[in-house]
């Protein structure tokens, strides 16, 4: 059992107790004052280092006068036991921030675009893929839609699959 360093041990093992509220603690048969409580919790704090176990830190440990100090890094939350840390999941807010898909990644995540879209500089945000632009994307002519174009044929022509043109026989 150990206490955090704002504490000291009972002198049952088993409870903890404020340090600057506790000016004397009476056992059965002795007194032991807060200085001598201040050189035990002195001993623990120097057996918990970062030396030891990253001193029982997922990541980042920082030995500092009161014992050591946990931190994640970013991308991740330290958690109530002041020693884990869990990932964060972005896509879980706004969507990540993302225009279209969002997939959450250890420590990150990936915006994605949905099909005829395509993901700009920023990461996040997607636009329209003028697929008309595009060298011969149809025989004739190339309708842009979001995400998706048509393509048309002129007159006396009839579509045949999704870009090609055929003469219609018997005009």
């Amino acid at each position: 059992c150990s206490c955090h360093p704002q504490y000291k041990m009972h002198t049952d093992g088993k409870s903890c107790l404020e340090r600057e509220d506790t000016i004397l603690e009476v056992t059965e048969s002795n007194a032991t004052s807060v200085v001598d409580g201040d050189k035990r919790v002195k001993r623990r704090l120097l057996m918990e280092t970062c030396a030891v176990n990253n001193g029982g830190c997922d990541r980042t440990c920082k030995d500092t006068s009161t014992g050591v100090h946990c931190s994640c890094p970013v991308g991740f939350t330290l958690q109530l036991d002041g020693k884990t840390c869990k990932d964060i999941d972005e896509c879980h807010t706004r969507n990540g921030g993302c225009d279209h898909f969002c997939k959450n990644t250890v420590g990150s995540f990936d915006c994605s675009c949905k099909k005829g879209f395509k993901l700009l500089t920023d990461e996040k945000s997607c636009q329209d893929v003028d697929e008309c632009s595009l060298d011969r994307t149809c025989d004739h002519s190339c309708i842009n839609h979001p995400g998706t174009f048509a393509c048309a044929c002129n007159r006396g022509y009839t579509l045949y699959g999704f870009t090609h043109c055929g003469e219609v026989k018997g005009l």
